[in-house]
């Protein structure tokens, strides 16, 4: 730190929310760079949204089926991610709420109660974090 700046040492509880359908690769990846993040101890709570197929429509049994694969790796990249930080939660939805229907509906009653002592970031599995990005917001 710069001369005169002071290390803030208390930071809220933080919850990264990230949103997922069928692109395992790259939630590997986001999930590699949040393990090596900074959060000084913190306690940083991790939920996995992982969006439901679309509905089969005009698809082809062989895109249902490339579908379907693709959201199986997604959980299972889930599933065996190891989460040193908080707690690990993945919420399988149901149907397909799709990327607005994600970011409009992964926040909970459980958001809203921990009021201002928390800090939430939603995250799309395309992306990929600083190590720092923690210690900067």
């Amino acid at each position: 730190l710069a001369p005169g700046i002071q290390k803030i040492t208390h930071h809220p509880a933080l919850v990264i929310k990230v949103l997922t359908f069928n692109r395992g690769k790259s939630l590997s990846r986001l999930l590699s760079s949040l393990a090596s993040a900074n959060f000084d101890s913190d306690h940083v709570d991790l939920e996995l949204w992982v969006d439901a197929q679309r509905d089969a429509g005009d698809k082809t049994m062989n895109e249902q089926e490339r579908e379907h694969f693709l959201r199986e790796e997604v959980l299972r990249v889930s599933r065996s991610f190891e989460w040193d930080f908080g707690e690990k939660t993945i919420i399988e939805r149901p149907k397909n709420y799709g990327l607005v229907g994600q970011w409009l509906n992964c926040w909970t009653e459980a958001d809203t109660k921990r009021g201002l002592r928390t800090s939430v970031v939603i995250l799309e599995d395309d992306m990929q974090m600083s190590p720092l990005f923690w210690l900067w917001l």
